[in-house]
């Protein structure tokens, strides 16, 4: 890891965000029931550091929860509990369960575009 991103993330993201742990999940939902928009990224990812700007935005103005979940240990069992094969991935989580979801795939992220089209589908819900 690059010290750089590490001061990203210290500063910029998470001083700024609701971050969440495994142990906020649990059988495959989320503990906090409310509508919660979910994103799992890694802090080696590149694609994460590519989308976050647009997930922070959303976040300001969103009319649900969001928050953070660091994935970077691929031995987390976030990955299997949720079907994550890549990340950026943003999960919509309404009374703890999933419900919604946008994901990368391996060497292909989500796009700024495809997370906004995602996330505007959360003003109807």
């Amino acid at each position: 890891m690059h010290g750089g991103s590490k001061d990203f993330y210290q500063e910029e993201v998470l001083g700024r965000m609701n971050v969440l742990s495994e142990s906020d999940f649990s059988n495959g939902s989320l503990k906090p029931a409310g509508k919660t928009m979910v994103l799992f990224h890694a802090s080696w990812c590149p694609y994460c550091k590519e989308l976050m700007p647009s997930f922070l935005q959303f976040a300001q103005s969103a009319k649900v929860d969001t928050a953070l979940v660091d994935i970077s240990d691929f031995g987390s069992p976030l990955w299997d509990m949720f079907s994550i094969d890549a990340v950026p991935t943003a999960i919509l989580f309404e009374g703890g369960v999933p419900v919604d979801r946008v994901g990368s795939t391996i060497g292909n992220g989500v796009s700024p575009g495809e997370f906004s089209e995602f996330a505007s589908k959360t003003k109807s819900i």
